[in-house]
């Protein structure tokens, strides 16, 4: 079961990110391209996983996700911010 903190800060995240994707058209044309597919971030350390879904212009942040993933990146939270 996903905690309430992990949701609000999901949430939060979810909210930042499509509010700066709204000054970005660029990127959210090229959002289109992924649009319904399932990438998951998988972060090691932390060991956290965060799924995305791509939908109109915007970027659904999820804590699970049941069905398959399109895509899984992975690594440290240092080496990904990068």
């Amino acid at each position: 079961m996903t905690s309430t903190l992990t949701i609000a800060a999901l949430a939060s995240a979810e909210k930042m990110i499509n509010a700066a994707l709204r000054y970005d058209p660029a990127t959210r044309i090229g959002m289109t391209q992924l649009e319904g597919k399932i990438i998951a971030l998988q972060i090691t350390t932390p060991g956290i996983t965060i799924f995305m879904m791509p939908m109109d212009d915007e970027l659904r942040l999820m804590s699970s996700w049941d069905g398959d993933v399109d895509t899984r990146i992975t690594g440290s939270l240092l080496a990904l911010a990068q």
